[in-house]
């Protein structure tokens, strides 16, 4: 297995071929993981991917869901709902 580190760049970032022949995944974080094939490694550069170490792909992604969860936990549940939960209409 391949980790790489970088931005998708939006539409056709992954082909379908491309999705097949180099069993990529993505994860948190930008974090991509694919096989070792020369088309993997041709499409990570094609990207400008940069290429991680398994550690170093674990950390990333810890980082960016750790992230979104202090940004979850900030959310109250009038930002969430428009209104808080004491005044829910009965009906």
């Amino acid at each position: 297995m391949k980790y790489w580190h970088g931005a998708s760049t939006g539409a056709y970032f992954i082909k379908g071929q491309e999705q097949i022949s180099c069993e990529i995944k993505g994860y948190a974080g930008d974090v991509w993981v694919t096989n070792d094939s020369d088309d993997a490694i041709a499409w990570a550069s094609s990207h400008s991917l940069e290429e991680k170490t398994k550690a170093q792909a674990t950390t990333l992604q810890a980082d960016a869901i750790a992230a979104d969860v202090v940004v979850y936990n900030d959310i109250s549940d009038e930002d969430v709902k428009g209104h808080k939960p004491e005044e829910e209409a009965v009906l």
